[in-house]
């Protein structure tokens, strides 16, 4: 028995002990993945105001004279968004409190991000 456990056996051992303390690093775990980027070839100031207004974060612009106008193009762009996006957005409810740029941007931000003409 004490010719079985010499020194011989040591360094498998400490192979064994090493190679089993090393597995937790190969083990499952949560993973963070990155945020969805831009496409690279995007008008990054355009881009971001459309995803700010897309998002609701805009200061408004009172202009009731467009309001049945941008009620037709906001309502036009959401139903183009894809199921699980319009669920989410409320643009629809923008209508009158957008400029011209604003609008211009959203279409943009949409256009890249959801692949919508």
């Amino acid at each position: 028995m004490q010719k079985l456990f010499g020194w011989k056996c040591l360094p498998i051992l400490a192979l064994l002990v090493a190679l089993c303390m090393s597995s937790q690093a190969f083990a499952s775990g949560s993973y963070a993945g990155r945020p969805p980027r831009p496409p690279s070839s995007v008008d990054r100031g355009l881009y971001e105001m459309g995803k700010k207004v897309f998002a609701g974060e805009f200061a408004t612009a009172t202009a009731p004279d467009n309001a049945a106008s941008q009620a037709d193009i906001l309502g036009d762009l959401h139903e183009r968004l894809p199921r699980k996006a319009r669920t989410k957005s409320t643009i629809k409810s923008y209508a009158g409190q957008l400029t011209a740029k604003q609008i211009e941007a959203l279409r943009y931000f949409l256009k890249k991000r959801y692949k919508i003409s």
